[in-house]
């Protein structure tokens, strides 16, 4: 290692104007829709073939697709970052692209980065890496990551700061941070991003962090380190895991037992030389049987190009199997994040061609290099009696491996006959096996350097006992055939469809006792009992379907009546036993409500067996089974004026009153149990705040005393008496005065006109402090009083600031708040501006609204509004600005202020306050 360690280095944030330009300018503009691309996901889940594009480590090398991934890379610490603003201030997004370009032209195969900022919740950070990943693999650059840093600079998980100390002229991780202070922000993080990002194909490995060490209490970085091995590996089976070393024992104070338990439960090791250092490693990395990879290395003098060529002849000459320099900024300018001695740049060091053509022509050596043969597969096994009719082997996945083959014997250690073609699949059928009769099964695999030896033996059989089919057809009420029936035999809960001709069959069903459940969208359920299965018989149950009842005509039975129905839940409220949902029929012809236990979410589409009751006067369902058989499209609401609402008897639900002093009911359609929207004046508010009084004009008088329809808002907010609102909800009834009166029942906030906005908590930075704020870059946060050119707060005595002369500030707060999915929302600031002799937009001002509760200020999701900017040398005066309306995708929206400064000279001044998050009528 070198003196100053490489990886330590302090994050510069104050770089010439100038370099910053020169940096901006060397980038072609045709990179433009290449850094402003979508960061799309990757949700794909990993198949056997799937698992060959990811690296993996087996018998002392790196593969991939079977074939030795032997490689030269780079160190790109910030890499992540580049161009966000916080870290590496002055980096630019298209740093991203120079860095990938010059390896895909070098033939380079991987970065190392620092993955995490101290600035980023652990959704920001995922953010960020996901778009990185996408775009290196769309370079065939893969990203071996490191969740922290042992040297303060930044590069930690956010609240993490407590866990670092001055040590040795340097401020290191502490030993609170490896005796259980890591699993307060650093596991959490760990998790979650191995959680997200465990399947994609471009990340090389995950590694605990950079130089990461603590000889002074050996035990405790040991358990650090066994611990977070198995929490990873417990997430994600795929990728490798490293610690990220300076070498593999005699920096940790480890003894040689702890040392050898260690290495062999981590995929490689890693190795940090600097200017031709000297070391035993690849000695101790055979003996363990596992990759050394060089992790860093530099030359910080004399012919460095011929010095590091000579070094990775050396190393790779020793076995190790990759080697990675420190310090590459591919920037024309100082992006913050090179290195003066050990770097790899056009600013510091003038050997960037030489390094680069040695550099291509290591990649194309290694390109050659001879390919091993397969290593035997590991973790075989065989089914016993599992099935009648096959017995299935599987393997682990072996990363050397191309294709495998299984191999079968009638007796341990018997002639071994290959059973199945060469093939990528980590399992096979084996169809041919005589029930009762016990084979052993070996695997092979092969790449293009021969094929591994048998792997240990594993005995299987095929299961002898009893066994039957069931098979049948579906009719309906007139013995036609009715195809896309889901029919389920249980127990076992065996499932098929029908198919165009009605049928179903189920073989090798154990024999015994079965009962039968067939299902389909607009059907009522039918059930077939005491279907019995003797050995080596077929039991034959058909069934037959019938139209399900609609709704409005089973309000026509008496109570107690056993029923079936159908449609889609516009309703789910409470809890357990006290749990009612509504159901209505998909063309609106009628809704009712369900009593139910069951799990049930809005737009399931449901069929429900149960027994009619009633309940405060309105005719309700008592649901003895519930069936989900899929989600539908969100069910539309009918508008209609409050007189419309609830109408006359249908069946026996009763009519509801229109006139109490006259007992006039309705003599409208019955809409009981419907989704729909009404409007009017609020009449009445209840001072228990359970309901209030709509009325639009209409005249209803249900005894209460109060005009107009009765909305219970029960754990909702209440609008003001005499506010004209409009309301969606269930149209409902209950018994006022021994009448059945109209209730409706509103859902959620979603469903509320009235509600003209969600308090921001602090919206006017009153308190003095960020309370209720999350600080995503550094601003001069709340000023209190007078400011710069006698700038006082829009009202009150606070307001959220910044301002430089000479520098740059671009930063701000994000507030994340609960809502509703579905409402449709609006963020609002108060914003003044300045600027002396800069271009207008020098200093600027917005608000953004992330309907889908995000807290990432440069996610594709955020909605901006127009920036605040000042076309004269002057204070502007308080302007409100406004986003887009949005509508609310989940549970919570993000608010985010934003102020920004965009170039370095004389003074630049923002201000913003009493933000507001309102609620708009669609």
């Amino acid at each position: 290692m070198a003196t100053q360690p490489p990886g330590a280095g302090v994050v510069e944030t104050e770089r010439p104007l100038l370099l910053k330009a020169l940096s901006t300018l060397t980038v072609a503009l045709s990179l433009s829709a290449q850094i402003l691309a979508p960061r799309a996901s990757l949700a794909t889940p990993l198949t056997a073939h799937g698992r060959a594009q990811i690296v993996g480590s087996s018998a002392g090398h790196f593969w991939l697709n079977g074939e030795p991934f032997r490689f030269i890379g780079h160190n790109v610490r910030g890499f992540i970052h580049y161009g966000e603003g916080d870290v590496l201030y002055w980096s630019q997004p298209q740093d991203r692209i120079l860095s990938l370009q010059v390896l895909q032209n070098t033939g380079g195969r991987v970065i190392r980065v620092f993955g995490s900022n101290k600035y980023l919740s652990n959704e920001e950070l995922g953010d960020r890496l996901e778009y990185c990943l996408n775009l290196a693999n769309s370079y065939g650059i893969k990203i071996l990551y490191a969740f922290t840093d042992y040297y303060y600079n930044g590069f930690h998980p956010k609240g993490d700061d407590k866990y670092y100390s001055p040590s040795g002229g340097y401020t290191l991780l502490n030993d609170s941070f490896f005796t259980g202070g890591y699993q307060e922000n650093y596991l959490p993080q760990v998790v979650y991003l191995v959680n997200r990002f465990k399947d994609h194909p471009a990340l090389f490995a995950w590694e605990l962090g950079n130089e990461v060490k603590h000889p002074a209490n050996p035990n405790a970085f040991y358990n650090f380190c066994m611990y977070m091995h198995s929490v990873i590996r417990s997430i994600d089976p795929n990728h490798m895991i490293d610690i990220g070393l300076i070498s593999t024992y005699p920096h940790t104070g480890w003894n040689q037992t702890q040392a050898n338990t260690v290495h062999s439960t981590f995929d490689f090791l890693s190795l940090h030389v600097y200017n031709g250092e000297e070391s035993n490693e690849m000695n101790y990395a055979n003996v363990v049987g596992k990759p050394l990879l060089v992790g860093e290395a530099g030359f910080s003098s004399g012919d460095r190009p011929q010095s590091t060529s000579n070094d990775i002849a050396k190393w790779i000459g020793r076995g190790a199997r990759g080697y990675m320099q420190w310090g590459l900024m591919a920037s024309a300018g100082d992006n913050g994040d090179g290195d003066r001695s050990f770097g790899i740049d056009q600013v510091w060091h003038t050997d960037w061609d030489d390094y680069l053509l040695m550099y291509s022509n290591w990649a194309q050596q290694l390109a050659t290099t001879s390919t091993p043969p397969a290593v035997t597969p590991r973790g075989v096994s065989a089914t016993d009696g599992a099935y009648p009719d096959k017995v299935t082997v599987t393997w682990d996945f072996e990363p050397s491996a191309k294709q495998y083959a299984v191999f079968r014997s009638d007796t341990p250690g018997g002639q071994k006959t290959q059973i199945s073609a060469w093939s990528l699949t980590l399992s096979y059928d084996d169809t041919s096996a005589i029930p009762g009769v016990t084979y052993s099964y070996s695997v092979k695999a092969r790449n293009n350097g021969g094929e591994s030896g048998f792997s240990s033996a594993d005995a299987g059989s095929a299961a002898s006992g009893a066994y039957g089919s069931v098979s049948g057809v579906v009719r309906d009420q007139q013995s036609n055939l009715v195809a896309g029936v889901k029919v389920i035999l249980s127990p076992g809960e065996y499932t098929q469809t029908t198919g165009g001709d009605g049928a179903y069959a189920f073989g090798f069903v154990p024999a015994g006792n079965y009962s039968l459940t067939a299902l389909k969208t607009g059907w009522q359920p039918a059930h077939v009992s005491q279907i019995e299965v003797a050995q080596s018989q077929n039991a034959v149950a058909d069934v037959s379907l019938k139209l399900l009842s609609a709704i409005q005509q089973i309000k026509a039975l008496e109570d107690g009546a056993s029923v079936a129905t159908g449609g889609v839940v516009t309703a789910v409220s409470g809890e357990g036993s006290a749990r009612r949902i509504y159901i209505q029929s998909p063309d609106r012809s009628g809704g009712i409500g369900v009593l139910t236990s069951e799990n049930v979410s809005e737009n399931d589409s449901a069929l429900i067996d149960g027994t009619l009751v009633t309940v405060d006067g309105e005719r309700l369902l008592q649901a003895s089974a519930v069936h989900i058989l899929g989600v539908s499209e969100p069910a539309r609401a009918l508008s209609m004026g409050n007189k419309a609402l609830g109408g006359g008897a249908c069946g026996l639900q009763s009519a509801v009153v229109d006139n109490a002093a006259s007992n006039q009911v309705s003599p409208r359609l019955n809409n009981v149990g419907l989704l729909v929207t009404t409007w009017g004046r609020v009449s009445f508010v209840s001072a228990d705040g359970l309901f209030f009084y709509l009325d639009d004009g209409s005249g209803i008088s249900d005894g209460s005393g109060h005009t107009g329809v009765r909305v219970w808002c029960e754990g909702l907010p209440r609008p003001a008496q005499g506010q004209s609102i409009w309301v969606r909800g269930i149209s409902g009834v209950t018994v006022l005065g021994g009448r059945v009166v109209r209730l409706l029942r509103p859902r959620s906030l979603a469903d509320l006109s009235y509600l003209t906005h969600i308090e921001l908590v602090n919206a006017g930075f009153e308190t003095g402090t960020l309370q209720g704020w999350t600080e995503y870059n550094p601003t001069d946060k709340v000023i209190s009083g007078t400011w710069f050119g006698s700038i006082t707060a829009h009202s009150g005595q606070k307001f959220l600031g910044s301002a430089a002369n000479g520098g740059m500030k671009s930063g701000g707060v994000y507030q994340r708040v609960a809502t509703a999915a579905g409402l449709s929302l609006q963020a609002r600031v108060w914003s003044r501006v300045y600027h002396l002799g800069n271009p207008a937009d020098s200093a600027q001002n917005k608000v953004g609204i992330d309907p889908a509760g995000g807290t990432n200020p440069n996610a594709g999701t955020v909605q901006w509004s127009p920036a605040d900017i000042q076309p004269v040398e002057a204070f502007s005066e308080w302007t409100q600005l406004s986003t887009p309306v949005v509508q609310a995708t989940g549970e919570y929206v993000t608010v985010f202020l934003d102020m920004r400064h965009t170039t370095a000279a004389q003074w630049k001044v923002n201000a913003l306050d009493d933000a507001e998050l309102a609620v708009v009528i669609p």
